[in-house]
């Protein structure tokens, strides 16, 4: 079956006149999956950093994360080689990465670090 991972954006920007919007329809991904791995896991991210758990998910094909906290933001990040990717994730927002992967295949970890208290975050990763 082809198809298998759909990933569609919704948003709508508005100010001062300006708008912009992305519908669904713009934006439908599809992508084949092979390896039928995926996680749903909650994480409680210290403000020390750690890496986000990806259990037994080796070719990720995506990577989503919600920040669960009502009061803190949490940095979702890259770590190791390819250091330097910052999402900042307020509190109730979410993220999602597709094939997170750079030159040579690398496997990129990704990290996270609440800001002022312990945060849970909804960590949905699966694979190619």
């Amino acid at each position: 079956m082809a198809g298998e991972l759909k990933s569609q954006i919704s948003l709508t920007y508005q100010k001062d006149g300006v708008k912009k919007v992305i519908t669904p329809a713009d934006s439908l991904v599809a992508v084949d999956i092979a390896d039928p791995i995926a996680i749903d896991n909650i994480q409680v991210i210290g403000t020390a950093g750690e890496n986000l758990l990806v259990g037994d998910v080796v070719n990720i094909a995506f990577i989503y994360v919600k920040n669960l906290d009502q009061t803190n933001y949490v940095e979702v990040y890259t770590s190791g080689a390819y250091a330097g990717y910052k999402n900042r994730l307020l509190p109730g927002e979410d993220m999602l990465v597709r094939r997170p992967k750079f030159p040579a295949d690398a496997l990129v970890p990704f990290g996270a670090q609440a800001n002022t208290a312990n945060c849970k975050v909804r960590v949905v990763i699966g694979s190619l």
